[in-house]
């Protein structure tokens, strides 16, 4: 039985993942300006094989957890493949863009005071 305040909490609940989404959006517009106005790739220069490591790395283990969920509920080993894939792209965009952008190399430079 839905009652008035079930549905005060779903109409709560829709106007949170729209402004999360909204968030979300604008954000990676924001990353994306800054990637294509900067191009910080100094760190990717220096060192390739370090940069590709980390890349990897950064991309696949956020992702292994939904690996482990869905392989033990049962879903199909395609179903879940697609869907870490998916997530592991998302993860490359957002490391790359993160990269571009100079926050990694404004934060996380050798001596820097952040």
């Amino acid at each position: 039985m839905i009652t008035e305040s079930s549905d005060t909490f779903l109409v709560w609940l829709k106007l949170f993942e729209q402004l999360l989404l909204a968030g979300l959006v604008l954000a990676f517009a924001f990353l994306l300006v800054m990637s294509i106005k900067f191009q910080d790739t100094k760190f990717m220069r220096k060192t390739p094989v370090l940069f590709v490591i980390e890349l990897l790395a950064f991309s696949a283990l956020p992702a292994i957890p939904l690996w482990i969920f869905m392989l033990t509920r049962g879903i199909s080993f395609k179903v879940t493949l697609i869907w870490f894939a998916a997530l592991w792209a998302k993860f490359v965009v957002l490391h790359l863009l993160f990269e571009f952008s100079g926050v990694y190399g404004h934060y996380f430079e050798p001596g820097s005071k952040k």
